[in-house]
């Protein structure tokens, strides 16, 4: 048999190339010099005892490098795989997230704006019937009243193009927000729902989710240990577990979000 020197330097030959750090490297070349060791020691007890020949042989002790130098390349491309699904999701949560967070701050200050210029073209078109029907009493003054009306309805067209502008602008960020959506696979969901911290991100937009679908958060204690503080993350485990979480967004009314959420969720 070889001895302990030269099985340390055939396992530091075959260890040492294969991207482990120094000290991790040396523990391995360690530990199969060891079972080689004990290996033997083992096999002279059994023949000691027993009177039966059992064989370690150097090839033996090569075969034992190799299978752990395989099984080494088995464990890395497992976890690369594992790193690699997690980033994926990781990256198309965070997309949705900075989506949705844009889509509600555009909704949130145009919703105001529509408002009133919903209400000024009403009240225009108002004093355009008014005026129209008093123009009609004498031709100079229809005449008169006609220049006025011209004008005042292309006001009322510019105020009109000016929120269809308002609209088109922000249709896009809600489509993104969207498609970003339909894009989460039942494997991302999953991926989330089994995370025990999850990233700040994720927090975050889940809470938001909460909120929007009126999903009550648990009462913990705070970091501190002083007081209760809002927890939304089990119920949000809760509401990934939901088979219908997907549609409920997909189906959510994104027009008429009620003035307590958009509050809550600022």
């Amino acid at each position: 048999p070889w001895p302990a020197e030269g099985l340390t330097a055939v396992a530091a030959q075959s260890l040492t190339t294969i991207g482990l750090e120094d000290k991790d490297a040396q523990a391995c070349i360690a530990q199969c010099m060891q079972f080689q060791v004990q290996a033997q020691e083992l096999s002279k007890r059994y023949l000691e005892e027993v009177s039966r020949y059992n064989y370690v042989t150097p090839t033996s002790y090569l075969e034992l490098i190799s299978t752990f130098k395989s099984l080494l390349n088995v464990k890395k491309q497992e976890v690369g795989d594992q790193k690699a699904r997690y980033e994926i999701g990781l990256k198309k949560l965070l997309s949705c997230a900075e989506n949705v967070a844009k889509m509600e701050e555009e909704l949130t200050a145009l919703q105001p704006v529509l408002v009133v210029k919903t209400k000024e073209v009403e009240e225009l078109i108002v004093v355009l019937d008014k005026e129209t029907a008093d123009a009609t009493v004498t031709k100079e003054k229809c005449a008169a009243e006609e220049t006025r009306v011209e004008a005042e309805a292309a006001k009322t067209n510019e105020l009109k193009a000016s929120c269809e502008a308002d609209l088109a602008e922000i249709m896009p960020a809600i489509e993104g927000a969207l498609a970003a959506l339909k894009s989460l696979s039942k494997s991302d969901i999953t991926e989330m729902k089994s995370m025990k911290n999850p990233p700040k991100g994720v927090k975050v937009v889940m809470e938001t989710i909460c909120i929007m679908l009126d999903v009550k958060p648990e009462k913990v204690t705070a970091e501190d240990g002083k007081g209760k503080v809002n927890d939304y993350w089990k119920p949000s485990q809760k509401l990934l577990g939901d088979s219908s979480f997907m549609q409920k967004l997909l189906d959510y009314d994104k027009d008429h979000i009620g003035g307590d959420i958009i509050t809550a969720i600022r």
